[in-house]
């Protein structure tokens, strides 16, 4: 019998249907792992998004965005998606790739969700600012890093 899930094969041969559920269950398992760290078969693990006007961020199917932030005519603002849109564990690294933004401000619209325990809005106005924001749980984001004024 051939067992196919995803892209992991396994060829075995079984006597009972329930050393065949047992494989399936085994399959089932170590593919949510592979996705839980993003390496499974529907998981890119980076994606760089290009913003040149406002825009709202999706999932894309990754669990890491570089949000590549360029303007040089007027301020940005990069609202995050939905929590219910979102994995934990997803992360968004929104830059200045520009260097204007001590000119033309990018805002990271926070869509409601929580920032480190509020949903205001946060502002880059530092010329090649940045932060890293990590996406924990039902409308929780937290904060990994930044340089944002």
């Amino acid at each position: 019998m051939s067992i196919t899930q995803g892209l992991v094969s396994v060829n075995a041969t079984t006597s009972t249907f329930a050393e065949a559920q047992q494989n399936i269950n085994s399959l089932k398992a170590n593919e949510q792992r592979l996705d839980t760290y993003g390496l499974g078969v529907n998981s890119v693990l980076e994606v760089t998004v290009p913003v040149t006007a406002d825009d709202t961020l999706n999932r894309l199917n990754a669990n890491f965005q570089f949000v590549a932030v360029t303007s040089s005519v007027a301020a940005i603002t990069v609202t995050l998606p939905l929590a219910a849109n979102l994995v934990n564990g997803d992360q968004f690294f929104i830059a200045d790739v520009s260097a204007n933004a001590n000119t033309y401000n990018i805002t990271i619209n926070t869509n409601s969700n929580n920032v480190n325990g509020s949903a205001s809005n946060i502002t880059i106005s530092k010329a090649r600012g940045s932060i890293h924001i990590y996406y924990y749980a039902s409308g929780e984001f937290f904060i990994k890093s930044t340089d944002i004024s």
